[in-house]
């Protein structure tokens, strides 16, 4: 029974996981499938490692196998995974890691352009002015390109402040 509940715990993962790499290829270019897919290979049935399997393209297609041979889309298909398992483990820090522990505290991020990506619509995602980014940046406009590797500060709070929880209590007199 717990190898049960700990596969269910898994499976759930790497669907979580597939997710946010599908929503990351998703900004590469169009998508077969519009949702994650599931299939009984045993290299997916680990009881307790998040696991998943990725198919870029489908070489018996012409144009996708050109594609394939590109090193410009080669490296936008694999930043588009690292980025999609970066927001996975971000989101869903295991416990006891240094992503666990650094989880809620504000600080630079990087993140890679999308295709229909703006740079206003990437400060609203990231809950960042447009002066920010392009002060991060060394941006001079607004234009930026799929594939550009973008760093995101992190937000400030209104008065200047980096956002926070502070409990505060005063003490008895």
């Amino acid at each position: 029974m717990l190898l049960d509940l700990s596969q269910s715990a898994t499976m759930r993962a790497s669907e979580d996981a597939a997710n946010q790499v599908l929503e990351a290829l998703k900004r590469v270019g169009k998508t077969h499938k519009p949702q994650v897919e599931r299939a009984n290979f045993v290299v997916l049935r680990s009881p307790d490692v998040p696991s998943m399997l990725v198919e870029t393209a489908f070489i018996s297609n012409p144009e996708e196998e050109r594609k394939l041979n590109d090193p410009g889309h080669q490296r936008a298909l694999s930043s588009a995974v690292v980025d999609g398992i970066r927001v996975f483990f971000t989101q869903q820090p295991p416990p006891g890691t240094l992503l666990a522990a650094r989880q809620g505290m504000p600080g630079p991020r990087e993140y890679v352009v999308g295709r229909g990506d703006t740079l206003s619509s990437i400060a609203m995602r990231h809950n960042v002015s447009l002066t920010q980014l392009r002060q991060a940046n060394s941006l001079s406009g607004d234009v930026v390109r799929v594939g550009d590797r973008l760093r995101i500060p992190a937000p400030v709070a209104p008065g200047g402040g980096t956002p926070s929880t502070v409990a505060a209590r005063s003490a008895p007199n």
